[in-house]
Order: structure tokens, then C-alpha cells, then sequence
């Protein structure tokens, strides 16, 4: 919440309002008068009586901060916004995403670049599209899925009735006012949502309840973007018939891919495969890659990237436990593995989805820890 207090200025310079409201100023005082309250309040949790009231009132200014982030910002100017708004927008109006000519981005990272590529999969549409018919801004649905997201830690470490009820209130605190958690937000980036359905699932194994829903959910998952397509393969030997899950999970991947591919296979192949091949490695990301290069002035050569990343995920999925948990800490531990020696980019959405999985680790493993003592 500190952290929070302090970076809300630099998240807002940093976040790309060339629209601002004409009283900004009025809202950013606003902001910072919540933010210090929800300091306040966070400190003073333990010594409060009743703890869950608190809960729910830093709750409900966490999701006033996010909503007032997303109106100060109403047009953000980033590849991301853009392509996963205007390709939704696109498809409900009958066109293919993938063959549609988006607005020319002016910043330096984006000169040049002709802005004619949706290099998202089409899992994303599946949610982009009914929060732009809901909302017209995904960002309010990546919003309210991260105070989903919070309920759910909530219950999740609440199932276990030996933990003073201050722990189970304090974890999901944490993942709200995470301090990057309002400028993924404030961008667009897809992390939220995809953070919200992994919990889902992990709320479905630990209550054992919508089993059914899990395959569905993880192939929304490992079609939302190329990165997390690997996803999958950390539940294969926690799944009852954990093969014959996977090979379910492929063909509902198939059904949710195939109509795109069909429909133009040429667009769909240059957009999600041959567009991150072409592209340039980004320096200034957060990648070992880029110490060596600032330090050499060379690129570190990509197979030894790649080696490190497979004989890292190789490793742990082998010695990944047959436990809930166990999933999550493993993908968290080869995300971060993959994210960090990347031969291309990793932003701080990618460390941010990271962070997340680390938190759900940490849900689950109290959740389970009065089983395992049993």
C-alpha cells in the first residue's frame, strides 16, 4: 500500500494520457486521498474488531481507484489497448481481426511500424468481445476481475478454519494493492483476466467442485496468448487421466483457434507466429539479455536462451508434487525462469503475472496445510 501511495504520480505520467479529463487534477487529488486511506487502513488491520468490515472497505476503494485510473485515462496509446479493443470491436461487426489495419501508434517504439497485426490468439477474443459489449473498455472487466480474484484468495485461505481470520484478510490485500497492479490496469495488458481464470480453476480443485469447467477454462487460457500456451502441461500429472485431460484441453484449444485459421490461415500464421519472429529484440525490457547487451553491446545468442528455458521446465515438471499447490509454484518458477532469459521481451506485466501465481502458491499452501498436517 506504500509502494501504491507513492507510485500512483509516475503511473500516471508513465501510462499514456494524451485525453485527460479537464479535471484531472480534482481526480488525481481524489486518488491520492484514497490511497491514503487505504494506507491507513491497511496498517491498522490487526487492531480493528471488526477486520472483515475493513476488508470490504479497502475493496471497495481498491476498485474505485482502479475505475478512476481507467478515467483518467480513456484512450491509452498502446499497441495492446488498441489491437484487443478494436479487433473485439472488429469482430462484432462481422470482420477478421487478424486482417484489420489498426490506428498508427506515435512513440518511439512504434515508429515505423504499420499497425496491421492482432498478434494476440483468439482465446482473448473470448472475453475481450462481451467486456467491450458490456463495458466499451476491457480494462473495466480486467478491473473487477482482479477484486474477483481477491474474493477468491479470501475463500480459498479461508477454507482453512486454523488461520486467525487477519492472514486470510491480509494475502488478498497484497494482490490488490500490488503497486503495479494499477498501471496493468491503466495499459490494457490481459494479465488480470488471465490471473482471475487460473484462480477460478484453482478454486474448482481445491472445493472440488465444476471440475468440468477446469479443461474449458485452461484452454481459454492457452489460447489467450502465445506465452501460455506451456500452461497446461503443470496440471498434466495432477488431472485424474491427466493425458486424455490434455488431449481434451486440444481440442477445445482447436475449436476456439480453427475458425480463425479457416477463415484466413495466411493473416492468422503472419499475425501470431511469423509477426514475433520478425521481431526486433526490445532492450530496454526486463531480460538478462539486455545486462549482457548493455555490457557488451551484443546479444546473448538465442540458443543458449532457449537451452536454459526447456532444460528448466523439463526439470521442474519433473520433480513438480502431485499437489495443488504444487502447480502453481512450479509454473510461477519456470514463468519467471522463461520471462527473464526471453530472447525477445518481458515487460512488468510479465513479472506481474509472476507475482500473482506466487500469491496463489502461497493461498493454497495454507489452504492445504491443516490436510497435510492431517
Amino acid at each position: 500500500m506504500i509502494f501504491s501511495l507513492f507510485l500512483i504520480k509516475p503511473t500516471l505520467q508513465q501510462g499514456g494520457i494524451p485525453f485527460r479529463p479537464p479535471n484531472f487534477a480534482d481526480v488525481y487529488l481524489i486518488i491520492m486521498a484514497l490511497s491514503a486511506v487505504s494506507l491507513f487502513l491497511g496498517i491498522f488491520l490487526p487492531f480493528f474488531s471488526k477486520r472483515t468490515t475493513v476488508f470490504l472497505l479497502l475493496l471497495s476503494i481498491s476498485t474505485i481507484l482502479r475505475l478512476l485510473f481507467i478515467y483518467v485515462s480513456p484512450y491509452p496509446r498502446m499497441d495492446t489497448y488498441d489491437i484487443i479493443r478494436l479487433g473485439s470491436l472488429g469482430l462484432i461487426r462481422g470482420e477478421n481481426p487478424y486482417q484489420m489495419t489498426f490506428i498508427p501508434i506515435s512513440e518511439p517504439n512504434y515508429k515505423g511500424v504499420e499497425p496491421n497485426y492482432f498478434s494476440y490468439t483468439p482465446g482473448i477474443l473470448t472475453f475481450s468481445v462481451p467486456a467491450i459489449l458490456l463495458f466499451k473498455d476491457q480494462r473495466i472487466f480486467f478491473a473487477i476481475a482482479n477484486i474477483i480474484t481477491s474474493i477468491l484468495l479470501y475463500l480459498i485461505i479461508k477454507r482453512n478454519k486454523k488461520i486467525p481470520n487477519t492472514y486470510s484478510l491480509t494475502l488478498p490485500l497484497i494482490f490488490l494493492f500490488n503497486p503495479s497492479s494499477y498501471f496493468i490496469i491503466l495499459r490494457g495488458w490481459t494479465d488480470p483476466a488471465v490471473i482471475l481464470f487460473l484462480t477460478l480453476i484453482a478454486t474448482s480443485l481445491v472445493f472440488n467442485k465444476f471440475k468440468n469447467s477446469v479443461l474449458i477454462l485452461l484452454a481459454i487460457v492457452a489460447t489467450t496468448k502465445q506465452t501460455l500456451v506451456f500452461i497446461p502441461l503443470f496440471f498434466l500429472s495432477y488431472l485424474q487421466k491427466g493425458l486424455r485431460a490434455l488431449f481434451i484441453v486440444g481440442i477445445l484449444s482447436g475449436f476456439i483457434v480453427a475458425p480463425f485459421v479457416i477463415w484466413s490461415p495466411k493473416d492468422f500464421l503472419q499475425d501470431t507466429v511469423l509477426f514475433h519472429f520478425k521481431n526486433p529484440v526490445r532492450h530496454e525490457a526486463l531480460m538478462i539479455n539486455n545486462l549482457y547487451y548493455f555490457l557488451s553491446g551484443s546479444d546473448i545468442p538465442p540458443i543458449i536462451l532457449i537451452s536454459i528455458i526447456v532444460i528448466t521446465g523439463v526439470f521442474i515438471l519433473k520433480k513438480q508434487k502431485r499437489k495443488t499447490e504444487e502447480i502453481y509454484l512450479s509454473m510461477g518458477l519456470w514463468y519467471f525462469t522463461f520471462f527473464l532469459f526471453n530472447t525477445k521481451q518481458a515487460f512488468v506485466n510479465y513479472y506481474y503475472f509472476i507475482s500473482s501465481l506466487i500469491l496463489l502458491y502461497i493461498a493454497l499452501k495454507i489452504s492445504n496445510s491443516t490436510l497435510s498436517e492431517e
